[in-house]
Parts: structure tokens; C-alpha cells; sequence
């Protein structure tokens, strides 16, 4: 849709009829130029946006179904003492890389300064490998309690890892699984039907986490 209305259109049109000259008529009705009766409005002003309206709506939707989330989370936790935060188990899994990383890498080097080999991170056959950590500790012990879960870790290996890791790692500890509360992000291996089933099956409260999290 065009930015000059149909009134101001008609108007130049009308000017340049009159045999008024081109610039006078642009610098009158404040457009950027008239060429053999075309207008061009004037050019916009600052950086062009990268969202469109579109995206604007989904991000505020987003926000605000974070935001609420939180809010409802902070009001059902406002009152717990620190006792009750001592009974959660808090969690995470992260993915560590045997060669290289997944990210960028950078390296200084001076202006004009030539080719230099140790500036050149070398690549490994099918990258090298990688491993998938799922990390927990609890404010009971001084030690953390981590278990290392393989390669992959996917839904289905999930509940089986929690009988032999998880459970291990409470009676190791004398810790008893109807005494703490587990947490864990919204990660879809995380709130897949098996691992459901298995806390409740096993009675094991998890701590509400809200949607959108950073993390």
C-alpha cells in the first residue's frame, strides 16, 4: 500500500497541471520527488524493523503466556521456608563434545598478520563424538550427584535412567524418594507420557516449571 494518500496525490497532480515546477510542487506537498508525474515519497527514516506485525503478536503472546505462567508459579512458592527448598532435587543435562565445539570460535590476529596454522582449528571424522551429561544435586549433600547417561539420550531411555540412576543415587545417599521433589525443564524427553507415569508411579513429586523458560 502506498505511503502518499490519494488526496495528496491528487493535489501534485493538479500542481503539475498547473505548470508549477517539479521541485517546487515536491518540496511543497513534502515528498522526495516527482519524474515524468510519478511521486516517490521521501525516503524512511532509520533502520528498516526485522519483525513484521505478524511477529510482533506472536512475541507478545508469547511473553505474556511466560510472564502469567511465572506469576501463578512465584504465588503458589511465595510462602515456602527454606526447608521446603531443601527438598528438591534440581536438574539438568547438557551435551559436552569429545572434539571441537558446536559453537563459533575466534581467534585475534593482528591486521595484515599472514596465514598461521595454529590459528586453524582442525576437524575430526564424524565430529568426534559426543556425550550427553543429565547432572543432579540436592541441597543435602555437599557432593554433587551427577550421572552420566551415554551418547544419546532419548524418551524412552529417560525412565529406565531414573530407576537405575536416580534411585540409586537416593539410596546411596539415604535420601527417600517420597521426601523430595524433583525438578526438571519442559524438555520433551522430560514431559513424555513414560516419564510421567514413572514419577507418579514411583510417587515422586515434580516441581512445576513454567513454560518458555531460559532455564
Amino acid at each position: 500500500m502506498p505511503r502518499i494518500s490519494v488526496e495528496k496525490r491528487s493535489r501534485i497532480h493538479a500542481l503539475v497541471q498547473e505548470g508549477f515546477p517539479s521541485r517546487y510542487v515536491a518540496n511543497k506537498e513534502n515528498v522526495w520527488q516527482i519524474v515524468g508525474g510519478s511521486v516517490k515519497d521521501l525516503p524512511k527514516e532509520g533502520r528498516p524493523r526485522l519483525l513484521t506485525e505478524r511477529d510482533k503478536r506472536n512475541a507478545i503472546r508469547l511473553l505474556t503466556s511466560a510472564v502469567v505462567s511465572v506469576t501463578i508459579l512465584l504465588k503458589k512458592y511465595l510462602n515456602w521456608s527454606v526447608e521446603d527448598w531443601r527438598s528438591v532435587i534440581w536438574s539438568d543435562e547438557s551435551k559436552f563434545k569429545i572434539y571441537g565445539s558446536d559453537g563459533h570460535q575466534y581467534c585475534w590476529k593482528r591486521k595484515n598478520e599472514p596465514f598461521n596454522e595454529r590459528n586453524v582449528i582442525p576437524t575430526k571424522k564424524y565430529g568426534g563424538g559426543s556425550v550427553m551429561v543429565w547432572g543432579v544435586f540436592h541441597p543435602l549433600e555437599l557432593e554433587i550427584l551427577y550421572e552420566f547417561l551415554g551418547q544419546w539420550m532419548g524418551i524412552c531411555t529417560v525412565p529406565s535412567n531414573l530407576t537405575e540412576d536416580l534411585l540409586g543415587t537416593l539410596r546411596w545417599h539415604r535420601i527417600r524418594k517420597h521426601d523430595i521433589i524433583f525438578q526438571q525443564d519442559n524438555d520433551s524427553k522430560h514431559t513424555a507420557k513414560d516419564t510421567a507415569e514413572w514419577f507418579y508411579h514411583n510417587g515422586i513429586e515434580v516441581l512445576d516449571w513454567p513454560p518458555y523458560s531460559p532455564t
